[in-house]
């Protein structure tokens, strides 16, 4: 069963595109301005790139493989994830 679908014609037909994705929950999804996807899960943060058909842990030493809930962009450009018992994070969007 997926996890991620997309929709290019406002809602009337949609398109699996987990790929890779993990069997895990999603828990929160920005589509960012690049087309970039970036996903909040119980195992962190995953990342697909405009044109990409697979997904990437995003962050690195950056960012905790935990569960993540909540993700928002700021006006300083970084990407703020929260997580579930390890605070509030931020990692640079630039490049996403």
């Amino acid at each position: 069963m997926g996890h991620v679908f997309e929709s290019t014609d406002s809602g009337a037909t949609w398109k699996d595109i987990t790929a890779n994705f993990p069997d895990i929950p999603a828990n929160d999804i920005l589509a960012l301005d690049s087309g970039a996807l970036v996903v909040a899960t119980d195992l962190g943060v995953l990342h697909r790139a405009a044109g990409a058909t697979t997904w990437t842990r995003l962050g690195g030493s950056s960012l905790p493989a935990t569960v993540a809930m909540d993700l928002s962009l700021g006006p300083d450009g970084r990407l703020y994830v929260a997580t579930h018992g390890r605070g509030i994070w931020r990692t640079s969007a630039a490049g996403l």
